[in-house]
């Protein structure tokens, strides 16, 4: 449920101005936000469950790890960000000092 609007916020923030390391950070923070937002209320109506009882279960386990992938997520981007424009500018020969 939460996935399309986590991709599509994940997206608008990541695409905006220059590529940051800390500009990942906060757009997968964010995407992981989204799910969070939306999941935790339909655990919580679909199983009657009490709100406290849905964080706990649909959100609280998941903290750690999320933040273990938003970190790896943003460092395997900047890296491939660096590749991808070596790349590029080899094929055009042109040369891009901020590789």
């Amino acid at each position: 449920l939460g996935y399309i609007p986590a991709a599509f916020i994940t997206g608008l923030i990541s695409e905006k101005g220059k590529h940051l390391f800390i500009k990942d950070i906060l757009a997968l923070s964010s995407g992981a936000l989204a799910i969070y937002l939306l999941g935790v209320p339909w655990l919580k109506f679909s199983l009657d469950m009490l709100w406290k009882d849905a964080i706990l279960a649909g959100m609280i386990p998941f903290l750690a790890g999320d933040a273990i992938k938003v970190s790896a997520a943003a460092l395997i981007g900047v890296k491939m960000v660096q590749v991808v424009r070596g790349i590029l500018n080899e094929r055009t020969g042109h040369r891009d000092e901020s590789a």
